[in-house]
């Protein structure tokens, strides 16, 4: 997996790709990201808010971001 170029929009092909060439077999799980830059607290807060989004459910994230959320918002002022 030396190949594979993380946190990058092609992670999911490049991982497949390097699965195939070694003949291993792959499951897809729900969809899930991960949250290393502001910008994504507003990707997850979007689709979490969408029922049909395809994300998994994260019900304690959520929480934990509600309860900080001031703080987020002081820390982005």
């Amino acid at each position: 997996f030396a190949d594979v170029r993380w946190s990058a929009v092609t992670t999911l092909a490049d991982t497949l790709h390097a699965a195939k060439k070694r003949a291993l077999s792959v499951r897809l799980l729900q969809l899930w990201y991960d949250i290393d830059v502001v910008e994504n607290l507003g990707t997850f807060m979007a689709m979490q808010s969408e029922n049909d989004s395809g994300a998994a459910d994260c019900p304690a994230t959520q929480e934990a971001i509600d309860r900080q959320w001031s703080s987020i918002e002081a820390a982005l002022r």
